[in-house]
């Protein structure tokens, strides 16, 4: 495997729920793609909506660090999560994110989120083609 690019990010869950309170919507549509801020709306618990959007944030951060060349757009990126035990979470890109993958010939993205109290990590590695 040739990897392309390896990005981690770092994000407070609690400044999400603070950010929210202060410009809501406005805030979900600007940076979340529709399926993620449908996906925000049925958590049923606080901790989980915000530990959801502090988690994707940090997905979208990875990205750009693991690209390099220029900043994507949030809601061009989206984490897809696979059915079944073993199946870890990749990336669905679209417009000029797309387009930035086939420039840098991504064939593949592995994706790794984890939370722990207050902080949700991303890791993102980036995935060469021939």
């Amino acid at each position: 495997m040739a990897i392309a690019g390896i990005g981690v990010d770092v994000a407070v869950i609690s400044r999400f729920q603070q950010v929210y309170a202060r410009h809501g919507l406005r805030f979900l549509r600007r940076c979340y793609t529709a399926k993620e801020q449908e996906d925000f709306q049925s958590k049923t618990t606080s901790a989980t909506k915000w530990s959801f959007l502090a988690s994707r944030w940090a997905v979208k951060e990875a990205l750009n660090k693991a690209v390099g060349v220029k900043r994507i757009d949030g809601k061009e990126v989206e984490v897809i999560r696979r059915t079944g035990y073993r199946e870890a979470p990749s990336l669905e890109v679209h417009g000029c994110a797309r387009d930035a993958f086939v420039a840098l010939r991504i064939k593949a993205s592995h994706v790794s989120i984890s939370h722990d109290g207050d902080i949700a990590t991303a890791f993102v590695v980036l995935e060469k083609g021939q």
